[in-house]
C-alpha cells in the first residue's frame, strides 16, 4: 500500500518547496521551529538541540534538499518508490542491523513515549535489529563522538564475524 503524506504536512511542505522555500527553510527555519514541534514525536530538549546547532550552522543545504525529496502527494515519485521499496523489504532483511542508541537521544528519547512507540514499530519491521548503547549523545553521532561510532561498528563486525564462523563450522 503506498504511503501518503499526512494532511498536516501538506501545507508546510508546499510552502518550503515553492519559490519561498529557501527563505522558509534556511532563514526562518520553519522545519525546526514549527513543523517538527507541532507534528513529530520529539521533546523540547530535542528541539532546543537542533536550534542551538543551527545557530552555529544557519545555512545547511541538506535541510532544503530533504524538504524537496520528502514525498508529498506521491511526488517526487522516485522518493515514494524508494521509501516503499525499503519499507517492504525490511522484514526480510538477512543482514544484521545495529541501531546505536544515544542518551538522551533525539530520534528516540528515553523519557518520551511517542518516540519510544515509533521506535518499537520500526523494531517490529526489522526482526534482526540489535540495539547497542551509544552513551551520551543526541542525533549526529558520527560528528558528536566519531571514536564511539568506530568502536561500536568494530565491535559489531567482530561479533557478527564470530557468529558467522561458528555457524559455518556447524
Amino acid at each position: 500500500m503506498p504511503a501518503t503524506t499526512h494532511p498536516k504536512f501538506r501545507v508546510p511542505f508546499r510552502l518550503m518547496r515553492g519559490p519561498t522555500g529557501f527563505v522558509a527553510v534556511q532563514v526562518f527555519n520553519i522545519m525546526t521551529k514549527k513543523v517538527i514541534p507541532q507534528h513529530c514525536p520529539i521533546t523540547s530538549d530535542g528541539i532546543r538541540y537542533y536550534l542551538e546547532l543551527r545557530a552555529d550552522h544557519p545555512f545547511t543545504p541538506g535541510q532544503l534538499a530533504f524538504v524537496r525529496l520528502n514525498r508529498l502527494h506521491g511526488k517526487p515519485r522516485a522518493s515514494v518508490q524508494f521509501i516503499e521499496a525499503i519499507r517492504n523489504r525490511l522484514p526480510d532483511l538477512k543482514v544484521p542491523v545495529t541501531w546505536l542508541m544515544p542518551s538522551p537521544g533525539v530520534i528516540v528519547f528515553e523519557d518520551y513515549p511517542p518516540s519510544q512507540a515509533k521506535f518499537e514499530r520500526f523494531r517490529a519491521l526489522v526482526p534482526s535489529l540489535e540495539v547497542k548503547d551509544f552513551g551520551t549523545s543526541h542525533h549526529f553521532l558520527s560528528e558528536e563522538n566519531p571514536q564511539r561510532v568506530a568502536e561500536l561498528v568494530s565491535e559489531t563486525i567482530r561479533e557478527k564475524g564470530l557468529a558467522a564462523r561458528r555457524e559455518h563450522l556447524r
